[in-house]
């Protein structure tokens, strides 16, 4: 009974998200066409592990996806903290290779402590223009975006991406772009101006 309440829920939260209201008439329409029992059959054959989700889409006549949520992680509460004396050229704890002077716009110079949250990392399965990107992500923080830098140094493996893609963190009223060059982590500040796009590959960090 367990499974079957939780397979309800999960159900009934796609269907809010997608706007659906009518529940019994997409219910019903699963069971009539045999869609629901073909994903049954192949899922207790373990054949959704390696399913290529946008080709699956394409077969059915849908648009690509543009985002997936690939997880959520805890992010502590942070204690308060100088902007301007973590986001420096010469943080003897990080290693910053290019800090945008428009970051001084982005909040006051003293950072308030905050208490835990979660944040969601989403990746970008498209090229995504950026007003798209507003009706998902939930703007973050500076202390977010220090919490983040601050476990990955140096560079290191972690939850932002490492290979050059851009992290996209919506913070106050600016788009914030981090990703990591030759010589380190690269901070750009760019207002919501609804123009910028973002490549396929990217990642959104968001407030859950």
């Amino acid at each position: 009974m367990g499974t079957l309440t939780g397979f309800m829920r999960a159900l009934m939260k796609i269907m809010d998200e997608k706007g659906l209201t009518t529940a019994e008439q997409v219910v019903a329409q699963l069971v009539k066409t045999g869609a629901f029992a073909d994903l049954c059959e192949a899922a207790s054959q373990n054949r959704l592990t390696d399913l290529d989700r946008q080709a699956h889409r394409r077969s059915l006549g849908l648009p690509r996806l543009s985002l997936k949520l690939v997880r959520r992680i805890d992010r502590p509460a942070t204690g308060a903290f100088s902007r301007d004396d973590f986001f420096r050229l010469d943080n003897p704890d990080v290693k910053f290779g290019y800090l945008d002077p428009n970051l001084e716009e982005i909040g006051e110079e003293s950072v308030s402590a905050e208490g835990p949250c979660r944040l969601s990392l989403h990746a970008l399965l498209d090229n995504v223009a950026e007003e798209k990107l507003w009706a998902v992500g939930k703007k973050t923080t500076l202390a977010d975006l220090k919490t983040m830098i601050s476990r990955q140094p140096k560079g290191e493996k972690g939850d932002l991406l490492t290979n050059g893609q851009a992290n996209i963190f919506f913070i106050g009223d600016r788009i914030v772009y981090v990703f990591l060059g030759s010589n380190g982590w690269h901070v750009e500040v760019y207002p919501l101006s609804g123009a910028l796009g973002w490549r396929e590959g990217s990642q959104l960090i968001s407030r859950n």
